[in-house]
């Protein structure tokens, strides 16, 4: 059950990379030039107080220089490329996993 919750949240990540590059598209083609809208840009238009939420809470339990690295590191990637490369490994990581000590029967 847990796989599956994890696999599904996965998916929902990787559908929403998709969409984000999608939108990323969009405005590059009416901007003609390129214009991709970080995860921090993406995370304060969508959920503004969360942002700050998380950033406290972060900050109270593991320090500033944690919250400066993740800032830093995480939020300056395009929404695409984040959404992506966590849905991709929330889905490898839900993979049944095949037990090769058996022989097939």
């Amino acid at each position: 059950m847990f796989r599956f919750m994890v696999r599904v949240l996965g998916l929902w990540c990787l559908a929403g990379g998709f969409a984000a590059a999608m939108i990323d598209g969009m405005k590059s083609i009416a901007a003609s030039k390129v214009a991709m809208s970080t995860a921090a840009d993406t995370w304060s238009e969508l959920a503004p107080g969360s942002l700050a939420a998380v950033a406290a809470f972060v900050e109270g339990r593991l320090g500033e220089g944690v919250w400066a690295a993740m800032k830093s590191a995480l939020t300056t990637l395009p929404t695409w490329v984040l959404l992506g490369v966590v849905g991709a490994l929330l889905v490898a990581v839900a993979l049944p996993v095949e037990d090769e000590a058996l022989p097939p029967p």
